[in-house]
């Protein structure tokens, strides 16, 4: 699938690194997506900024670039007004990746959205995006006003698919990977791991992220009660990695839980699948596969879930299928933003 004309694609996001933090998961993101849009015919450049200023100096040498997008509402509107009008000729979006009920503890994020929102019918060359369906159309229901969907693309290809048997052994490895944030029900995946762990008769590796507390408070304590004084349990915290390195961690699961309240697309759940390991999930996270999906809030579902998707040899492979058509639909709307006005073929439904 290419684009008729030459499409040089900007993709910008917030380099937490530059500001003393260690994470930078929309460039990871962006990095995997960019994969896909090359395979299209898209020139794709990737920028960790600072701010809007350096976005500004980036574009002023790079007279090639014809699309930019801007990775979540961080940046002021009048910046953003300011980068429309230097740059008349380059289309603009900017892309949320959350639903409200994450930008709930983001109340600055939400007013750049409402901003943002009317700028985009005064402007020409701007426009918001979500990367969920959902989003989108609860926007355009309370505003009135267009909100672009621009899904995730993640980069399936792996040279190696794995096969996994059943799981039947002593020890299992599970893990509620991501940001520490209450939304994310770590909680819930950790009692439901030992739920499982113990129904299975197996000594039990619960794995988690560490250093990334996003208004997650306590939760890390939480599981540390939950797992102290059993002999059997291990709660294993782990810190931020590069990607390479974290994929090669994820790979080394039994199964993932990723029982989040809010989400619109979970990069670590792609990941998993990708390596052929099955995750129980929300049904927040559509595009899994069905028979992943469990209650958010009840561990003895979510751990059935979970030892029927260990005695399942098929379930990491029926995942990344569901991922690749979900990339698949992904490339369709994204084309159709490159072209320009209307869609270059019929759509697909996912």
């Amino acid at each position: 699938m290419a684009t008729t004309d030459p499409k040089h694609l900007a993709i910008f996001y917030r380099n937490f690194r530059a500001l003393g933090y260690h994470h930078v998961g929309l460039g990871v993101n962006a990095s995997i997506g960019a994969r896909v849009l090359k395979r299209m015919g898209i020139t794709v450049d990737i920028f960790g900024v600072r701010d809007a200023a350096q976005i500004k100096q980036i574009l002023s040498v790079r007279p090639t670039i014809t699309h930019v997008v801007l990775e979540a509402p961080w940046i002021y509107t009048d910046a953003v007004g300011d980068l429309l009008q230097t740059f008349p000729r380059i289309e603009f979006v900017m892309r949320v990746h959350s639903q409200f009920g994450f930008l709930q503890v983001e109340a600055g994020a939400i007013q750049i959205l409402r901003e943002q929102l009317d700028l985009q019918q005064i402007t020409l060359n701007f426009r918001v995006a979500g990367n969920s369906r959902r989003f989108c159309d609860a926007v355009e229901k309370a505003y009135g006003s267009e909100c672009l969907y621009l899904p995730n693309l993640y980069d399936t290809h792996r040279p190696h698919q794995r096969f996994r048997n059943p799981h039947g052994y002593r020890a299992i490895k599970l893990a509620s990977f991501g940001a520490i944030r209450l939304l994310k029900m770590h909680t819930t995946a950790a009692s439901a791991a030992l739920i499982a762990a113990r129904e299975r008769g197996c000594d039990l590796e619960f794995y988690m992220n560490k250093n990334r507390e996003e208004n997650g408070r306590g939760v890390t304590d939480a599981i540390r009660n939950l797992f102290a004084g059993l002999p059997w349990a291990k709660f294993i915290e782990v810190p931020w990695k590069p990607w390479p390195e974290f994929r090669a961690m994820v790979a080394s699961m039994d199964a993932c839980i990723q029982v989040s309240a809010t989400e619109t697309f979970n990069l670590v759940t792609a990941d998993a699948a990708c390596e052929g390991v099955p995750s129980v999930v929300s049904d927040v996270i559509e595009w899994a596969p069905d028979y992943w999906k469990a209650h958010l809030d009840d561990p003895n579902i979510i751990a059935r879930t979970l030892n029927q998707l260990l005695s399942d040899p098929h379930a990491g492979r029926d995942g990344r299928r569901a991922l690749e058509e979900y990339v698949r639909v992904g490339q369709y709307h994204w084309g159709s933003w490159f072209k320009g006005v209307a869609p270059f073929e019929e759509a697909p439904v996912y």
